[in-house]
């Protein structure tokens, strides 16, 4: 989660706003007074459908919140039929008002709703993806996998157990890029397994538990044990269809299972009880800690040190040669589609997409013009031009448009080399003994090819 929230996806903002939706719904849905809704209610369920709009823009996802929230507001026995008309209204008006809010903005820039609709159910929107397939139940355990092993620890550390890293890599899309640096022996790996394998096993025991206090939740706490399960299903469901080896996707079900964790672990009988069982809570604390660990050491800390994060090793390799009033052109496809985001992070530059040329709404015209603006200011401003060389030199590039275009990658590769040629590009920076990056200058004579050394983590770029 912290490496899709932090370096390419909103997903922290959609976990954000609908764990806080899934709170105002939970004050809003406790049992009415007889009399009526009280009005501190009624407003508990504005503000759900405030966060729940809100995070649905920031991630499409958040729709399917709605949907489970709209669910347990109708399903109401208790309730009379005015009173959940009320709390439906009152949810349901701040969603409609950020949406119409949302299609003003849309409609006033250059995409518009055709080309919105064109994007989202259109072959660049589908992508191939969301697909009925019985190999997709196989699938999903393996983007669950992911998810809690994290993109770094399947990258980097198990590299001593190749065909389970073969498994994960070759099934998620992790990129499998080269970098300076010997893999880790497995003895030095083996604490890190160690972990892991512990944490796997308590998150096990975690869903034992719920399946053993399943009755008791239901006794215990109906509301909480309803809305995980209304609020668990459709992120379950969504990437076993779409795409359920990759992990993002399964961002949006750690909320309702964690809730699911802490409603078990509450109900489970003390050790003291008759039904004698390991402690809830300290199963629920255990597996935390253990998980917290796991990524610490497993991937966060490791991602943060170029020696084990190639795209920050690209990244430090140009923080010599690409200043802050630079304009880079990147290339979202491909092994390095993430790297627009740590050069702008980290080297403060500006970049822009040559996908605009194959998804802008009125054509390749209006995205070549939309680039070519790009590099006149960056140009006046006293910037340099430079262009990431993946973005002419990568078949898989070409593979993936023409997927996303139902065109031949022939044709991908005629545009990108139709707008690119008459710039003139000069390699300039090579990495690993694969071309880096280009400098788009048509006056300037060739540069000399230098192959920088990546700088230590304590290096400012």
């Amino acid at each position: 989660m912290w490496r899709y929230s932090a370096e390419a996806y909103p997903h922290i903002f959609l976990l954000l706003f609908t764990v806080s939706a899934a709170l105002a719904l939970a004050v809003g849905l406790q049992e009415n007074a007889p009399a009526g809704l009280p009005r501190h209610r009624l407003r508990a369920f504005s503000v759900a459908g405030i966060l729940t709009a809100l995070a649905a823009l920031f991630y499409q996802t958040g729709v399917f919140f709605a949907v489970a929230a709209l669910w347990l507001i109708l399903a109401r026995r208790q309730a009379s039929r005015s009173s959940r008309a009320s709390a439906a209204l009152a949810f349901l008006l701040p969603c409609f008002a950020l949406a119409l809010l949302y299609l003003w903005v849309i409609t006033s820039q250059e995409r518009g709703i055709g080309g919105i609709l064109h994007y989202q159910y259109g072959p660049s929107g589908w992508m191939g993806y969301g697909k009925i397939m019985p190999a997709n139940l196989l699938k999903a355990p393996v983007g669950a996998a992911n998810l809690f092993v994290g993109e770094v620890f399947a990258r980097e550390h198990l590299s001593a157990l190749p065909k389970v890293k073969g498994i994960l890599i070759s099934h998620s899309g992790i990129p499998a890029l080269p970098h300076d640096g010997a893999p880790p022996s497995l003895a030095a790996l083996l604490p890190l397994y160690l972990l892991l394998g512990a944490s796997l096993l308590a998150l096990v025991r975690l869903i034992f538990l719920v399946f053993f206090n399943w009755r008791r939740m239901g006794e215990q706490f109906p509301l909480g044990r309803a809305l995980a399960m209304v609020w668990l299903i459709p992120y379950a469901a969504f990437p076993i269809w779409w795409f359920p080896e990759n992990r993002q996707y399964w961002l949006g079900a750690l909320p309702p299972l964690c809730l699911l964790f802490s409603l078990a672990a509450k109900a489970c009988p003390h050790p003291g009880s008759p039904a004698k069982r390991p402690g809830g809570l300290r199963l629920l604390a255990l597996s935390a800690g253990l998980l917290a660990l796991t990524n610490l050491f497993g991937s966060i800390g490791p991602d943060r040190r170029p020696e084990s994060n190639p795209l920050l090793q690209r990244t430090y390799a140009l923080a010599d040669i690409i200043g802050p009033r630079d304009l880079v052109i990147t290339m979202s496809a491909g092994e390095l589609k993430h790297l627009s985001c740590y050069l702008e992070y980290y080297l403060r530059c500006r970049t822009v997409d040559l996908l605009a040329l194959f998804f802008s709404p009125k054509g390749e015209a209006a995205g070549r013009e939309r680039i070519l603006q790009e590099i006149s200011l960056a140009s006046s401003e006293g910037g340099r031009i430079y262009l990431i060389s993946e973005a002419m030199t990568s078949p898989l590039i070409y593979r993936q448009i023409a997927k996303y275009k139902s065109v031949s990658p022939e044709q991908v590769e005629k545009v990108l080399q139709g707008f690119l040629s008459p710039l003139n590009p000069t390699l300039v920076v090579s990495f690993s003994g694969k071309p880096l990056l280009h400098r788009l200058e048509p006056a300037s004579a060739p540069s000399s090819i230098v192959t920088p050394t990546p700088r230590r983590a304590s290096s400012s770029p």
